[in-house]
């Protein structure tokens, strides 16, 4: 079981990984934030006794680069006031 979850997250099935471990499909829309104009999009991969989980992409910036933190804790904080139990996944 533990092999099958690490192929799924190398080849980046992240809602394959929650919901083949019994998480439930997606009941939110994605959606775009504008962050210091900059368009986020938030599409929620898989939900689970309150928990959402997210994949959280940008066009113009590498979200996921270790010198973009300040973004990615901006996300968080736009999206706390909405969904307050969440998992982020920069892709």
């Amino acid at each position: 079981m533990t092999a099958i979850l690490r192929d799924q997250l190398k080849a980046f099935k992240f809602s394959q990984a929650f919901q083949d471990r019994n998480w439930n499909p997606p009941t939110r829309q994605p959606f775009i934030r504008n962050i210091h104009d900059r368009e986020i999009t938030c599409t929620t991969i898989a939900e689970q006794g309150g928990w959402s989980v997210l994949e959280i992409t940008a066009n113009d910036i590498d979200i996921t680069a270790p010198c973009e933190r300040g973004w990615r804790e901006m996300v968080d904080k736009s999206i706390t006031d909405q969904i307050h139990q969440h998992i982020l996944i920069t892709g």
